[in-house]
């Protein structure tokens, strides 16, 4: 979800500026500045990285900490 959030929240805000820049810069701006205050509780809900666990290699099998794996 966090992936998506990063993907889908840039061209949200670019096509609304787009949107709102036709109305001109005046009240684009602080409209802009509303949507991403009210954004920032929603994106602190988000997982950060320490919820993300890592996965061994299934055909190799997990690999050491002191160095790369061996062949």
């Amino acid at each position: 979800m966090q992936q998506t959030a990063l993907n889908v929240g840039p061209a949200v805000g670019v096509a609304a500026a787009t949107a709102l820049l036709g109305a001109g810069t005046g009240p684009a701006l602080p409209a802009l500045a509303a949507v991403a205050a009210l954004a920032l509780p929603v994106a602190r809900l988000l997982p950060g990285p320490a919820a993300v666990t890592p996965r061994a290699c299934a055909a190799h099998g997990s690999v050491p900490a002191g160095g790369p794996a061996r062949r």
